[in-house]
């Protein structure tokens, strides 16, 4: 069997601040906004996401990057606003040449990807999203979405993981992550930093 593997590489938002994104799989293209606890090394290498990870690249081409101030990206940033990271997602989508593409948001994320959607629909083949941060309110600020955000929001929709499985995931992925998080911390200081632009 062979391994897949990651392809690391390296963008500029609008404000200059690198962010660091990684391409896997074959098929069509699906760019993936994480939330902030996100690391690419940690999580291809992790034992709850890797399974996950090379799941989706068996049927499209996995595009995911560390926000602004986490991970690999540039962790030192004043501005981590909702249009800086729109900028962010933005500057990713040009970087790795997609034209139209699948997004996906987790957490944080969302918000992010619901903006995005309503600026460029033309750009999106298809949206996936777990739950917002307004988890318990959803129908609510729903139904406060002017009408064409809410009608792009329905329309580009994909049930989420059921609540009882967001959390045993949650729990799996926090075990031993300070340890991890440090040690490539280490690594990318050591190695990244060189292969920057």
């Amino acid at each position: 069997m062979v391994e897949t593997v990651q392809d690391l590489r390296f963008c500029h938002s609008a404000d200059g601040t690198a962010i660091a994104y990684a391409v896997h799989g074959s098929g069509p293209p699906l760019l993936i906004d994480a939330c902030w606890l996100s690391h690419l090394q940690f999580d291809w290498q992790s034992p709850v996401w890797r399974h996950f990870l090379v799941e989706l690249g068996r049927v499209a081409t996995v595009i995911r990057f560390d926000e602004r101030g986490h991970g690999l990206s540039d962790r030192d940033v004043t501005d981590s606003s909702l249009a800086r990271r729109i900028e962010d997602l933005e500057a990713v989508a040009d970087h790795a040449g997609l034209d139209r593409f699948a997004l996906m948001a987790m957490a944080q994320g969302g918000p992010i990807s619901i903006e995005y959607a309503v600026r460029h629909p033309e750009r999106l083949t298809r949206g996936a999203r777990t739950p917002l941060e307004d988890r318990g309110r959803r129908g609510d600020a729903l139904r406060r979405r002017p009408a064409p955000r809410r009608d792009l929001v329905r329309r580009h929709h994909v049930r989420p993981t059921p609540p009882a499985g967001r959390r045993r995931a949650r729990a799996r992925r926090t075990a031993g992550w300070p340890d991890r998080a440090a040690q490539l911390d280490a690594e990318r200081l050591s190695s990244v930093s060189s292969s920057r632009p």
